[in-house]
C-alpha cells in the first residue's frame, strides 16, 4: 500500500517509521517537560494547545 504526499508515493512501512519517530520525539519532549517543571508553582498543560 502506498500513500501520496506532495505528488510522491510513500510506502506504508516508511510512513510507519516516520510516525514512530514522531511518537519517540513526543515522548522525549513530555519527559523533558515533566523533569524541568517538576518544581513549578503552576503547571502548564502541554497538550492543551493554543498559545499566544
Amino acid at each position: 500500500m502506498s500513500w501520496y504526499f506532495s505528488q510522491h508515493s510513500v510506502g506504508q512501512q516508511r510512513l510507519r517509521g516516520h510516525l514512530s519517530s514522531l511518537d519517540i520525539d513526543l515522548a522525549r519532549y513530555v519527559n523533558i517537560h515533566q523533569i524541568e517543571t517538576a518544581d513549578a508553582a503552576t503547571r502548564l498543560d502541554i497538550f492543551k494547545g493554543g498559545g499566544s
